[in-house]
């Protein structure tokens, strides 16, 4: 069972370089994690959001430890600036998806003058439908997703 406090990859887990990489995250993981989760969620608020945010930096800083200094003052930088630029993105797509559902996904049937709002197999078909959507724009491009984002 993990506690949302661990880093990403197998625990004990080695590079090529004998480890000298991981042990040097395994630390800037344990001095940072607690302030980047506060970070992100002073954004998101919502604290699973906000640990998937810090733990996509660090695995972003990870697939990029050969250009950042992982012992070094860049790396926390770094990964500052990747979890607030994650946290924006979020923030960016749920206004997105917010705006979606409100002007395309459920729009109120008028009829003989009353409004009547859509019944909750309407709702949950609509939120599935979101989802396949918001899936569908994830799996894209960066480029392209910074079009429709």
């Amino acid at each position: 069972m993990t506690t949302g406090r661990e880093p990403p990859g197998r625990p004990g887990s080695t590079d090529q370089d004998g480890g000298a990489d991981a042990a040097a995250f395994r630390r800037l993981f344990e001095q940072h994690f607690a302030e980047l989760y506060r970070f992100a969620y002073r954004y998101v608020r919502a604290e699973a959001t906000a640990q998937d945010l810090v733990h996509e930096g660090f695995l972003r800083l990870w697939r990029q430890r050969a250009q950042v200094d992982l012992g070094g003052p860049a790396a926390r930088s770094y990964l500052y600036t990747i979890v607030r630029y994650q946290a924006l993105d979020h923030l960016r797509h749920r206004r997105v998806e917010e705006r979606w559902l409100q002007e395309y996904a459920a729009p109120a049937v008028v009829q003989q003058g009353a409004v009547l709002a859509p019944g909750p197999d309407q709702e949950l078909a609509i939120r599935e439908t979101a989802a396949v959507v918001r899936n569908a724009v994830d799996g894209l491009p960066l480029r392209q997703r910074q079009v429709i984002h």
